[in-house]
């Protein structure tokens, strides 16, 4: 059976077992779209924007050609957006735009059928986005000038790209799956530094399952498990930056390549001439 068409019956079956019984309890087809703190009140959210209660918008099922499914800009309030389906938006899934720093949470959404992105964060610093399913987006998860967020336990398929990254530093991106995406797993370019990626699976993206951009540096990667990607390439990663480390120093490991050719270290493409050093003889079996 085609990969594709076994992706779309895995993902019914997701919905009906998950997603049905969300929408009969809360149902709407109306875009949320907030621009100030403000605005948070035109909506029966419970809670009231702080740290201990933040406002908490769940169980939505948006459907709609709008711009976006769910807007939030220029706020300071807390609020976490979880247990939402989303889908066949224009163009966001989620759009969060100059949110104050470690105020927003998104989680355990279905976001598909998106043509920039499923979740799209600027200027957004300390964002959580964990255990998302996300398909058949143009990018699953888009983050630029956004900095220390938390990328974790997501699901990416069928899409073109997994996650992409412009001018991002400090982001930590664990425990994902980026599979049988038609172009990358993940980019990272526009001069990014400094972010982890770790304990990750790659598998059976059409291209490089990470492509590192020139100018951006001291990315830390290790753990990760990189399985049948760019099968028409060389090489499952490309690395163009400088001083990105594919092995974590302290313990000498490095990550996982189902290609690897016991030569004693697995080179990646790219400018760089980076090298795994240490690869690992086998995909890691826990989550961080």
């Amino acid at each position: 059976m085609d990969k594709k068409y076994r992706a779309a019956i895995t993902f019914a079956v997701i919905i009906i077992i998950t997603v049905i019984p969300v929408v009969l309890l809360r149902t709407t087809k109306n875009i949320i779209e907030i621009n100030s703190d403000e605005d948070f009140l035109n909506y029966s959210f419970t809670g009231n924007g702080t740290a201990s209660s933040p406002y908490i918008i769940e169980e939505r099922f948006i459907s709609s050609e709008d711009t976006y499914a769910i807007s939030i800009t220029n706020t300071s309030k807390y609020f976490i957006i979880r247990d939402c389906y989303i889908a066949d938006n224009f163009e966001y899934g989620i759009y969060l735009k100059d949110v104050k720093n470690d105020t927003a949470s998104i989680l355990n959404n279905l976001i598909f059928g998106h043509g920039i992105a499923g979740i799209s964060l600027l200027s957004c610093d300390q964002v959580r986005i964990e255990n998302n399913l996300f398909t058949d987006n143009t990018k699953g998860i888009n983050l630029e000038n956004s900095n220390y967020c938390t990328i974790n336990n997501n699901t990416i398929s069928v899409s073109e790209y997994g996650i992409t990254i412009c001018n991002g530093d400090n982001n930590l991106i664990v425990n994902n799956t980026l599979k049988e995406n038609s172009k990358h797993g993940l980019i990272i370019d526009c001069e990014s530094r400094l972010n982890s990626i770790i304990a990750n699976e790659f598998n059976n993206n059409t291209l490089e399952a990470i492509n590192i951009d020139d100018l951006c540096n001291n990315m830390l990667i290790y753990h990760n498990s990189f399985i049948n990607n760019n099968l028409a390439g060389i090489s499952q990663a490309i690395d163009n930056g400088l001083h990105n480390n594919w092995f974590f120093i302290d313990t000498s490991e490095g990550n996982y390549w189902n290609d690897y050719d016991d030569s004693g270290f697995y080179q990646i493409g790219g400018t760089a001439n980076s090298t795994d050093p240490y690869p690992l003889d086998e995909p890691l079996d826990y989550l961080y």
